[in-house]
C-alpha cells in the first residue's frame, strides 16, 4: 500500500534532480558548444591555453597500447599515466605517492598498492634508495606479457567483429570474463617467466620461440570463447 506522504516525497525528490535549465540556455548555446578540431591539436591547445589559470601546460601521448592494455586495472592505468607525465622529456620522475594520490582522486594507500602491482606486472621499475621512490618506465615495455596478451586480445575482437557474424555483446562479455579472471594473468605470468628465466641464464637464443608457444595456446583459448 502506498503511503501519501512517501509519494510527495517521491515527488519532491523528483523535482530536485530536474534539470534546470533548457536546450537553449546560456550553457548550451555559449560555454557549451562542441569542439570540431583534430582532437590531438585540441588537447595541445588546452595545455599551452588557459583564460583565468594555467599551472600544468604540458600533455604527453600516451600510446595506446597501455591506455586500453586488457589486465591493468583503472587505477594502474592512471598510475602509469600520471608517471609518464611527470617523467615528460625525462627518463625518470620522483613524485610523492601523496601528490599521486591528489592528482588522481585515491588514497595515497591505493596509490602504493597499484604502484606495488605495476611494478610486479613489470610496467615500471623503482628505486627506493633515495627520501622519494625513483620511478622509471620498464626497458622493452612494448613486450611487456601484458601489452603482448592485450595486443593479441583486441586483435581477436577485430577479427570477430570484420566476419560479422558474432554477437558483439556477448563476444565482449565474454572477453572481460576472461580478462578479469585469473586465467589471463597466469598466461602473462608464463611469459614474465621465460623473461626471466632466459635473462638469469644470459641466454635468450630460445627466449622468442618458448614466448610464440605460449602465444599459440592463448590463440587457441581465445577461439575458444565464442
Amino acid at each position: 500500500m502506498t503511503n501519501g506522504n512517501n509519494s510527495n516525497r517521491a515527488t519532491n525528490q523528483s523535482e530536485v534532480f530536474k534539470p534546470t535549465y533548457s536546450k537553449s540556455s546560456y550553457c548550451d548555446e555559449v560555454l557549451l558548444n562542441r569542439n570540431d578540431e583534430i582532437a590531438s591539436d585540441y588537447m595541445r591547445m588546452i595545455a599551452e591555453n588557459g583564460t583565468y589559470a594555467s599551472f600544468n601546460t604540458y600533455y604527453v601521448p600516451l600510446p595506446h597500447k597501455l591506455y586500453r592494455c586488457l589486465g591493468l586495472t583503472i587505477y594502474e592505468k592512471m598510475i602509469l599515466t600520471e608517471l609518464i607525465a611527470y617523467m615528460g622529456k625525462n627518463s625518470n620522475c620522483f613524485p610523492t605517492q601523496e601528490t599521486i594520490a591528489l592528482n588522481i582522486g585515491a588514497s595515497s594507500k591505493t596509490v602504493s598498492d597499484y604502484i606495488w602491482r605495476l611494478r610486479d606486472k613489470d610496467f615500471i621499475w623503482v628505486d627506493y634508495s633515495n627520501h622519494n621512490n625513483v620511478y622509471y618506465l620498464a626497458a622493452n615495455l612494448h613486450d611487456n606479457p601484458y601489452v603482448v596478451l592485450s595486443e593479441l586480445t583486441h586483435e581477436f575482437i577485430r577479427e570477430k567483429r570484420n566476419f560479422g557474424m558474432v554477437n558483439e555483446k556477448a563476444l565482449l562479455s565474454s572477453v572481460k570474463q576472461f580478462v578479469d579472471g585469473g586465467e589471463y594473468a597466469e598466461y602473462a605470468r608464463e611469459i614474465q617467466q621465460v623473461y626471466v628465466s632466459c635473462a638469469e641464464m644470459g641466454n635468450h637464443s630460445n627466449e622468442s620461440q618458448k614466448v610464440k608457444e605460449i602465444i599459440k595456446r592463448y590463440k587457441q583459448r581465445l577461439g575458444t570463447l565464442v
